[in-house]
């Protein structure tokens, strides 16, 4: 999965897409650009970050993660962020 700020300065966003576009299909997972963040100033707190990265997190370890969760519903893939 590849986090990337849209505002990066230091490593600009055509890096990360052009990571992304080389990644086999059957191994490309979702992406995740944080609009409007640059390098290393994305909050951990940031509803759509953290639910990207459990929706990765569901996707790719599925039952485990379940279990390492003791039970936490899932989240809902629909999401609003007002």
């Amino acid at each position: 999965m590849l986090i990337h700020g849209t505002e990066d300065k230091i490593i600009p966003i055509s890096h990360a897409t052009a990571l992304n576009e080389a990644i086999r299909e059957e191994y490309r997972a979702e992406p995740f650009w944080a609009m409007g963040k640059g390098h290393n100033d994305i909050d951990y707190n940031f509803a759509p970050y953290v639910d990207s990265v459990t929706d990765f997190l569901y996707e790719y370890l599925g039952e485990y993660y379940d279990t390492r969760n003791r039970g936490r519903k899932r989240l809902s893939r629909q999401r609003s962020y007002d």
